[in-house]
């Protein structure tokens, strides 16, 4: 079931986006420890001299 008919990004993820076509490198703050293993994992790029 779609809700909607265009494409959906979260915040976080167009921030990302746009942090890694603009620059080599980029960091992101985490309060909650939760958060940092699911950042880890999922955003971590599988080319890391890249």
């Amino acid at each position: 079931m779609r809700l909607l008919d265009i494409p959906v990004v979260g915040h976080g993820e167009s921030a990302m986006l746009t942090a890694c076509m603009l620059g080599r490198t980029f960091g992101v703050l985490v309060f909650i420890d939760e958060w940092l293993s699911r950042l880890t994992v999922r955003f971590s790029s599988p080319f890391p001299d890249i």
